[in-house]
């Protein structure tokens, strides 16, 4: 069943289609093979930040696991933001535990539980 706009937009349950992937398939990711040096370098990945509503596409969501299960577990992943800094360049890194910054509004409150 494909899903209409309206659907995503104004989902009953915002964010219900992520918590029951992560329900589905949290052991298979925990048991994922981690990357080796042999493997070779991984694939590089566009992924929109913009909008929450991605996690009520369970169609996408599935196909974002499978795709990530489909290779080894990385040992870390580079971001790099449209947002940008003026020169010189900066390198910059966040300390564990960092708290998100939501930078959009306007959605269901659930949105800005997620992390």
């Amino acid at each position: 069943m494909t899903k209409s706009s309206d659907d995503l937009l104004s989902p009953v349950q915002p964010a219900h289609a992520y918590e029951q992937l992560l329900a589905r398939v949290l052991p298979q990711a925990r048991a994922q093979r981690r990357w080796e040096p042999v493997d070779g370098p991984l694939p590089a990945l566009f992924v929109s930040h913009g909008s929450p509503m991605t996690l009520d596409d369970p169609r996408w969501l599935d196909d974002l696991f499978t795709w990530g299960q489909s290779m080894p577990k990385p040992k870390a992943i580079v971001v790099v933001s449209a947002h940008w800094e003026d020169a010189p360049i900066a390198l910059s890194a966040s300390a564990a535990g960092t708290p998100l910054f939501y930078d959009f509004s306007g959605f269901h409150p659930r949105y800005y539980t997620l992390e």
